[in-house]
């Protein structure tokens, strides 16, 4: 393991990185200080850089995530040559393909975080979808709730879905992409993403139009409560990442 990761590094500090005997563009800079000895693979100043002060707890921690993803065999590509090799490989890159630039001078804690999303069981009753009976509240309808695991290639392992159900229609809400970390020992629930399904199930447009309608109503003046970092995004204004993504 520490053979394949000193290969990506030394890859990644080059912008490609070889998975499958294919170029992945993966770009970054690594320095180690492993005791007395530096390791330096910097290749260009405009990469976000990996600073790894402690290499063995580094290392420990690199390994207890690997098998932690191999042990819950999550969505990933399906590879042809060394195929261990290349899963291992794979799934280290996108440990820092999904990384923030603090991500990247913190590692230890960074991987430690993604080890808990993984271990974290707080929604795992709804792992078997579950329905809510709405009776008249809701035109008599029932809400559906799943809690499913993500592909590797995403931020979060766990993405939480909901759905509402009347007789033969189905309106999806988006579904929210999750990880929980516990800190101060409160768990912290990180919200990634909230995607909406392009096409919805059995869609009904009477039925959407209705719930559309509320949701209309739920939002109304929310606009005030925004961020102005958000504000100046969907106004196009200037609006800086700390995520640098190169695939």
């Amino acid at each position: 393991m520490k053979e394949i990761f000193y290969e990506l590094i030394k890859e990644a500090s080059n912008g490609k990185v070889i998975i499958d005997n294919e170029e992945w563009p993966i770009a970054f800079n690594t320095i180690v200080n492993d005791g007395d000895k530096e390791i330096r693979f910097v290749g260009n100043k405009d990469f976000d850089t990996l600073m790894i002060n402690n290499y063995d707890e580094f290392l420990l921690h690199l390994t207890k995530y690997l098998e932690l993803e191999m042990k819950n065999k999550r969505k990933m590509p399906k590879f042809y040559y060394e195929e261990q090799k290349n899963q291992l490989k794979w799934l280290m890159s996108y440990i820092f393909v999904n990384a923030t630039t603090e991500d990247f001078l913190n590692p230890i804690l960074y991987i430690q975080r993604i080890i808990n999303f993984l271990q974290d069981n707080t929604f795992e009753a709804f792992n078997d979808s579950i329905e809510i009976p709405l009776n008249e509240t809701f035109y008599n309808g029932k809400l559906q709730i799943k809690n499913n695991i993500s592909p590797v290639a995403m931020e979060t392992p766990f993405n939480i879905s909901f759905n509402l159900i009347k007789i033969d229609c189905i309106h999806n809400f988006p579904t929210i992409y999750y990880g929980i970390n516990e800190e101060n020992n409160e768990k912290v629930c990180y919200i990634y993403s909230i995607i909406q399904k392009k096409k919805e199930d059995n869609k009904s447009e009477e039925f959407s139009k209705k719930i559309n309608r509320l949701l209309y109503k739920v939002n109304k003046n929310i606009r005030e409560t925004e961020s102005q970092d958000y504000l100046d995004y969907i106004n196009k204004k200037k609006y800086i990442l700390s995520r640098r993504k190169y695939f």
